[in-house]
């Protein structure tokens, strides 16, 4: 990743986007710059690793396909992200990525490792995760079911209603 991206990202004020849209539009639309963007977020500052993480998630939204080794490290970076907001990018990279079982089953124990988060909105996406594991295999149905049934009782809105959304996609 060029020092020009890596400048964009770090010069972010902590609002607005518009470092990340000018990165955006330099880094390419092809898969092998989504795993040059995640080694950019594991290894630059807290504050690169969210423009990385945003820039990843804004060529997945604009139809760039993430391959499955990219998708692997997508899943390993998940539980080890500085910042709330870049955990939130991932999550919401979830539904653009296709995964193996074994990436469901490792992405199955980090977001259950993230239920508990402090952050609302990343405790919401990590249920939307749970909900794409159920599309992706039956076998965590039951499990889902239950977390969400849970949630449905004690979890804020913003919560439930990203188990509403989800759950209008289970078969």
């Amino acid at each position: 990743m060029s020092l020009s991206v890596e400048s964009l990202l770090e010069s972010w004020d902590g609002r607005s986007v518009e470092p990340f849209q000018l990165a955006a539009d330099i880094v390419p639309q092809d898969p092998a710059a989504l795993g040059d963007l995640l080694r950019l977020a594991r290894a630059g500052s807290a504050v690169v690793e969210v423009g990385a993480t945003w820039v990843l998630k804004h060529h997945l939204e604009r139809g760039v396909v993430c391959d499955a080794r990219t998708t692997g490290s997508l899943i390993r970076i998940i539980g080890s992200c500085r910042r709330d907001e870049s955990r939130l990018h991932l999550l919401q990279c979830l539904p653009f990525v296709r995964l193996t079982s074994a990436q469901a089953t490792r992405l199955h124990g980090t977001l259950l490792d993230h239920l508990d988060a402090n952050n609302a909105f990343v405790r919401a996406w990590v249920y939307n995760g749970l909900g794409l594991l159920v599309l992706h295999d039956a076998r965590y149905r039951r499990e889902v079911l239950a977390l969400f049934e849970r949630a449905n009782a004690s979890e804020t809105a913003a919560v439930r209603a990203r188990i509403r959304n989800i759950s209008k996609e289970f078969p």
